[in-house]
Formats: C-alpha cells, sequence, structure tokens
C-alpha cells in the first residue's frame, strides 16, 4: 500500500531507511510513499527531536544526508531496548484477617523484588 503525502521541509534531500532499503525524497515535494514510509516521516514531524537533543539517534529511523550521520533502523532500536522483568504469578488473596493480608501483601513485595522489578531490602 502507499499513500500520498507532502515531504517535510526541515531536510533536503528527505532519506528514510526501512529494514535496509534507502527512500530519498526531496524536501517539500508531493510523493506517493510505501506506508511504512508515510508513518515514519508522520512520526517524525509530531516527536520532531531537537537539533541538540542528544537521544536525537535514538528515537529516530530519518537520516540527513548532509551531516552524513546514519541512524539505527527501526530494528536496531528495536533490539536496543532491555527486557523489562515480569514478576511471578501471585495468587488472589482469601485473607479474612489483617494478618493474613499481611502475608499475602508480603509475598507481593517478595515476588517484585525477585523479579528485579523492586529494589531488594537493605542488608541491616
Amino acid at each position: 500500500m502507499s499513500q500520498t503525502i507532502t515531504i517535510p521541509s526541515d531536510r533536503n534531500p528527505y532519506v528514510v531507511e526501512i529494514n535496509g532499503v534507502k527512500y530519498e525524497y526531496k524536501a517539500g515535494s508531493t510523493a506517493t510513499v510505501p506506508d511504512e514510509v508515510a508513518a515514519l516521516i508522520a512520526n517524525n514531524a509530531v516527536n520532531a527531536p531537537k537539533q541538540d537533543d542528544p537521544t536525537v539517534n535514538l528515537v529516530t529511523s530519518v537520516s540527513s544526508s548532509s551531516t552524513d550521520k546514519e541512524v539505527p533502523t527501526a530494528k536496531a532500536v528495536y533490539d536496543a531496548i532491555p527486557v523489562v522483568p515480569v514478576a511471578d504469578n501471585i495468587a488472589d488473596s482469601t485473607a479474612t484477617t489483617v494478618a493474613g493480608l499481611v502475608t499475602d501483601f508480603n509475598a507481593l513485595l517478595d515476588a517484585l523484588k525477585d523479579a528485579g522489578i523492586m529494589e531488594a531490602d537493605a542488608e541491616e
């Protein structure tokens, strides 16, 4: 599928790389582009990083040939995202006393700590 869009005028030429394929467009022109290119350009228009933002190379897959900087592909960025730990499932509490609820709550805290989601207790 493709879409006809207006290419932003902030880079000339406007270069997009997706899965190792480079697409190059004249700034400010109207072009029919693959849906993936249109989505990437639209996302960069909405979330355009400031030029002095040190994270610019991590949040965009658009590069400017005038700077000769290659920006990581979407896959490279995805692969760099750390895995978020998941805690073990804790059964719903069936406690009928405050003491029972405290025990169940402490089991939840222990599961979060064991998974690395919550910092472990300080050694005394």
